[in-house]
């Protein structure tokens, strides 16, 4: 009794601080409701068309918002960054192309969008550990002969 009304005043704080975070996570994710369709139809429109140069102004300038902001609400919405998002997206184009086509690797990496293939073997490496030469020999069978 004798502490009654600290306890109560100091539950309606706690009350108070948990209604205010609450409020505040959801104004920041409706935030993105706005972008949402769009940022959904880019992210689309960079997996359907890998060969494409995408940049984050011309993309930022086609949803009228600033670069920077864009890429802040990019990451946010997808949890990446969008210039990691699209090498993602592209090197595992290519590791399909890779293993599905017999085009050359200068070829794949033009269709992947990299006019500059030693930065595209690079890249590849550097996601997948192996070269992509290295990368089409894994994927052959490995004949063994029968047992005598």
């Amino acid at each position: 009794p004798e502490y009654k009304q600290e306890n109560v005043s100091a539950l309606f704080t706690v009350l108070f601080n948990k209604l205010l975070q609450e409020i505040h996570l959801t104004a920041a994710k409706n935030h993105l409701a706005v972008y949402s369709a769009q940022l959904q139809q880019l992210r689309m429109q960079m997996c359907s068309q890998p060969s494409r140069k995408f940049t984050a102004r011309e993309l930022a300038d086609s949803m009228n918002i600033s670069v920077s902001y864009f890429q802040s609400i990019y990451k946010e919405y997808f949890g990446i960054s969008f210039k990691t998002d699209l090498t993602d997206m592209r090197l595992t184009y290519a590791q399909s192309l890779i293993a599905r086509t017999g085009m050359n690797i200068e070829q794949i990496a033009q269709a992947c969008g990299y006019s500059d293939a030693s930065f595209f073997y690079k890249l590849f490496k550097t996601k997948t550990g192996m070269t992509p030469h290295q990368y089409r020999d894994s994927l052959q069978p490995i004949i063994t002969p029968p047992n005598p």
